[in-house]
């Protein structure tokens, strides 16, 4: 008996411990970058990427986002970021600094934030990290790793901008459940969810394996509106849990719709109309 309990324990262990990784890198050339001028400083940009670093009063420089599907009940243990080669660019640079983000209803013409003296003139490069996670977090049943790549440094003595080559390893391993698991969809939503999240993942042949089956209910089979238009309830954001509530209440309630997001079923706390589940 002693010897079976040692047995199932060494098992327990070793798939508890079970780890993998996803691997990638980048490279950019000055022809995949735009510039322009802006209050006598340097706009940066990497083309169809309006992505950069978002320290306000710092250089504003592009990165490169990336984000990966992982399977369900496992953790990030790492992300490690390792250069393969840079090259500089010619000429003196300034880059622009960036400026607080402007909230929805504000108004545009805020004040302009100056440089921070304490990273322009500073005699390290900027920014100090080539990378790191932005987020990670659980949607619509699928669990998700956002990173950030920053293939642009800046050296505020010679003023010079560095391209850099990265390589990445973003590295994870098996875990308790966390208690958030997905609920019974419709087959309709499940085969949405799963196209919408291959559409915005850098590792879309993975997102078959990373999620455990949801179970459909067959009951649930709505799949037009009562005027006859179909549900395009990925691009339009149309949420399967409406929750009623006031302004009062509203942040509070905040918390239940992502609970139920994170579970697999989209909801909005803002929403109007009948509760209805499960379209």
């Amino acid at each position: 008996m002693k010897r079976l309990l040692s047995t199932i324990l060494l098992l327990t262990t070793v798939i508890c411990s079970l780890t993998a990784q996803i691997t990638g890198s980048v490279s950019i050339s000055k022809e995949d970058l735009v510039f322009s001028e802006r209050n006598d400083y340097d706009v940066i940009r990497l083309k169809d990427s309006y992505y950069t670093t978002t320290q306000t009063g710092a250089p504003e420089l592009p990165v490169i986002i990336k984000t990966f599907v992982i399977p369900q009940n496992t953790k990030v243990t790492a992300l490690d970021i390792n250069l393969y080669g840079s090259t500089k660019l010619k000429g003196k640079y300034m880059p622009f600094p960036v400026q607080p983000p402007i909230t929805v209803g504000g108004n545009e013409e805020t004040e302009f934030t100056a440089l921070d003296p304490s990273i322009y003139n500073n005699t390290s490069p900027y920014p100090g990290k080539h990378g790191g996670i932005v987020a990670d977090y659980n949607e619509m049943g699928y669990h998700l790793v956002r990173i950030m790549l920053c293939p642009v440094s800046f050296d505020p003595v010679s003023r010079e901008l560095t391209l850099n080559n990265i390589s990445f390893s973003l590295k994870y391993e098996s875990c308790e459940p966390s208690g958030i698991q997905p609920e019974a969809q419709s087959g309709r939503r499940a085969s949405m969810i799963k196209k919408y999240i291959k559409s915005i993942v850098d590792n879309p042949q993975d997102v078959d394996r990373s999620v455990k089956a949801i179970a459909i209910n067959s009951d649930l089979t709505l799949d037009k509106y009562p005027n006859g238009m179909t549900i395009d309830a990925i691009s339009e954001q149309i949420p399967d849990y409406i929750i009623i509530t006031n302004n009062k209440l509203k942040s509070e309630f905040k918390r239940l719709a992502q609970w139920k997001t994170q579970k697999g079923v989209p909801a909005n706390h803002k929403g109007y109309g009948i509760h209805r589940q499960g379209i």
